[in-house]
């Protein structure tokens, strides 16, 4: 793959590829980081001609690379809390991610909460950040009713988050 012909089957996807992963990451420069590592590792692959799904393909490699990043931070935030460590930063640190084990188990028992049809659907927009015509396709619900649905699962689920 040349040049111009990366330049025209992966560029018009980095706007969505960014939102995915800043989805993950919620950082800017870490989103923008991910992006580039992926456009990295997509020079790198020969062709996609034989690929069935090119986009869904690099969706995958971004959502690991993201996934990376996230253990990577995890692992170095549990080396940062040493014995070296002012006792308070220590508590602190040890508070944020008790905090974030908390919201995740939140965030699960919301999800188990809802249906099957709407926990589909905010896997397929917002994990693997496909965009509404592809999920209507994928489910035959029109677009302006799937964009309704998802509308509506968010907001049951900052309710039951507590979230306004």
């Amino acid at each position: 793959m040349d040049r111009e012909e990366f330049r025209d089957f992966w560029m018009p996807h980095s706007e969505r590829f960014y939102r995915v992963a800043y989805h993950i990451l919620e950082n800017r420069e870490d989103a923008r980081d991910a992006v580039q590592d992926l456009f990295i590792r997509l020079w790198k692959i020969p062709s996609v001609a034989t690929m069935a799904n090119p986009a869904a393909y690099a969706m995958t490699i971004l959502r690991n690379l993201c996934l990376d990043r996230v253990r990577h931070a995890a692992v170095v935030r549990a080396e940062t809390m040493d014995e070296s460590l002012p006792l308070e930063d220590r508590s602190a640190a040890a508070d944020r991610a008790l905090e974030t084990e908390e919201t995740v188990r939140r965030l699960a028992s919301a999800m188990s909460g809802l249906s099957e049809k709407q926990r589909k659907l905010i896997k397929l927009r917002l994990v693997k950040g496909m965009a509404y015509s592809e999920i209507s396709q994928i489910t035959g619900i029109p677009e302006l009713s799937l964009r309704v649905m998802l509308s509506t699962t968010r907001k049951q689920l900052k309710n039951k988050l507590g979230r306004k």
